[in-house]
């Protein structure tokens, strides 16, 4: 863009004289604005296009040549002079760019220098007092050592008196006996653990902690930093190293509970498979560790029983079906085994105990809950009334009857023929 550009154009200038092209004796006098025209006219041209239009079913726009020169000029220099505000405007923010990146690194210099010389008076203020004390102690130590020396000498003298008396003539008895009957030796021992106690003083020491650093490194982060998106938008790589370690831990560790867990299922599908005609009784015999993956390692992680299933005597019975012992109960209750092929059947479940205690715990029943195994209230009650129907008849029974009646249970031994059931269990109180 050349300097003349920069400059409105002169109004007062005087219109050019163009002569026509169609008409070269004529000169341009108007132009039609028409958006499907835009062209200069001459006055023989006028006419002629006024009749163009008219066969188009339009209408002409006649302007002046000098007007649209005019129009034309005032938004040319409408656009240069936009162009030279936001010239201005880039110069301004040229200057405004370099000045603030004056004042950046002064903020950052300043900041350096708060901090350095806080560091600085701290690390003054430590140093007089370590030479303070350094001070103090040497000259603790000194009267010590003198101290020590003093009596040092004198122990070593009183001890190579009695050495020098014990081989002399007129002394020797005389040394030995008060050596042996004083209490020279209390006070050698004394002064030995003195010595010792001397040697294992602790003066100054300088006491460190790296691990703080960490900490000292992360409030001046918080106390100073430099805030550009460029900087800041992509995550720092110790970052990302850490949550991608994080990542591959959690991994790891599920996938190392999913193969334990699929191996337990496949033991105990195997032990169940190879003893199909075998009672179990499950008990919570192993320790497992869960956890929630979306959340972080805990200290104490939740502890879960994990139910393994554990091989039982069967009871003494000729029963050929297999029954499963769903719980151990103290006391004496029957299970009825309903098929919708067969009549329901009761068997007793009972430990060994004398015939004497059996027979009193009949004698003075007790209540017990009875143990729900499904929800269809109608079967239940269906179940129950075929129990009443062949147990409980209308009479009254009396001790004496009762008596009899259980002695029988103990010898009747119901049996299925080998038929194996997959019916429905219910618990329900023994009718005496």
């Amino acid at each position: 863009m050349s300097k003349n550009q920069h400059f409105p154009l002169n109004k007062e200038a005087k219109v050019p004289v163009i002569k026509c092209i169609y008409h070269p004796e004529q000169t341009v006098t108007n132009f039609c604005d028409s958006s499907e025209c835009m062209h200069p006219l001459c006055p023989v041209c006028v006419a002629h296009h006024i009749n163009e239009h008219k066969n188009y079913r339009d209408y002409a726009q006649f302007k002046t040549y000098d007007q649209v020169l005019g129009e034309v000029n005032t938004e040319i220099n409408q656009f240069l002079k936009s162009l030279k505000n936001h010239k201005d405007q880039v110069s301004s923010l040229e200057e405004g760019y370099y000045r603030n990146e004056k004042n950046l690194r002064t903020q950052l210099s300043q900041a350096h220098t708060k901090a350095k010389v806080l560091l600085d008076e701290y690390f003054r203020a430590l140093n007089s007092e370590l030479e303070a004390s350094i001070k103090v102690s040497k000259n603790r130590f000194e009267n010590e050592k003198l101290r020590v020396n003093q009596r040092l000498n004198e122990r070593a003298e009183i001890n190579v008196n009695y050495a020098n008396g014990l081989y002399d003539k007129e002394k020797s008895a005389r040394s030995l006996m008060t050596y042996l009957h004083s209490d020279v030796r209390g006070k050698n021992e004394k002064f030995i653990k003195s010595l010792t106690d001397l040697s294992e003083f602790q003066g100054l020491s300088v006491k460190v902690d790296t691990s703080k650093l960490q900490e000292i490194h992360l409030l001046l982060s918080k106390y100073v930093e430099v805030q550009n998106q460029s900087i800041i938008s992509a995550v720092p790589q110790s970052q990302q190293f850490i949550e991608r370690s994080h990542q591959i831990q959690q991994q790891q560790q599920r996938q190392q509970y999913d193969q334990g867990h699929l191996q337990n299922q496949q033991s105990r599908n195997d032990l169940l498979g190879s003893q199909n005609h075998t009672q179990f009784v499950s008990r919570p015999t192993q320790l497992v560790q869960s956890r929630n993956y979306s959340q972080p390692i805990i200290q104490q992680p939740i502890q879960q029983y994990q139910t393994v299933y554990q091989q039982q005597q069967p009871i003494v019975s000729r029963l050929t079906s297999p029954v499963r012992i769903q719980q151990q109960i103290p006391q004496y209750q029957s299970r009825v085994l309903v098929s919708p092929q067969h009549p329901p059947v009761v068997y007793e479940q009972r430990q060994q105990q004398p015939q004497q205690q059996y027979l009193q715990q009949q004698q003075q029943p007790q209540q017990y809950q009875q143990e729900q195994y499904y929800n269809n209230n109608k079967l239940q009650h269906q179940q129950l009334q075929q129990e009443q129907q062949e147990y409980y008849p209308e009479q009254e029974w009396n001790q004496q009857q009762r008596l009899e009646m259980q002695q029988q249970d103990l010898q009747r031994v119901p049996t299925f023929q080998g038929r194996g059931f997959q019916d429905f269990e219910q618990t329900v109180p023994r009718y005496y």
